[in-house]
């Protein structure tokens, strides 16, 4: 019997590279979304200075980058186990 799990991921990078992964199951979609902006945040994201002039308009891009190469991505993955 195939079972299939559909998480959401965010991932954060710094100067190029992984540095974390956080996966959470899709019941938990709404935390993760209000995780990924608090860290987007924290990584220098506003609305005034970026691209995505709104927090929906950010969930909706899924990603951000600063000037240091630092960025955080919003990624769905389905796994799936025999």
């Amino acid at each position: 019997m195939k079972t299939t799990w559909e998480i959401i991921n965010i991932i954060t990078q710094h100067g190029g590279k992984i540095e974390h992964i956080n996966s959470f199951t899709i019941e938990d979609v709404t935390l993760t979304e209000k995780l990924f902006v608090k860290m987007a945040k924290d990584l220098g994201w506003n609305s005034e200075e970026h691209y995505c002039e709104t927090e929906d308009e950010l969930l909706e891009e899924g990603y951000f980058e600063n000037n240091n190469y630092d960025s955080i991505s919003l990624v769905w993955s389905i796994i799936k186990h025999n």
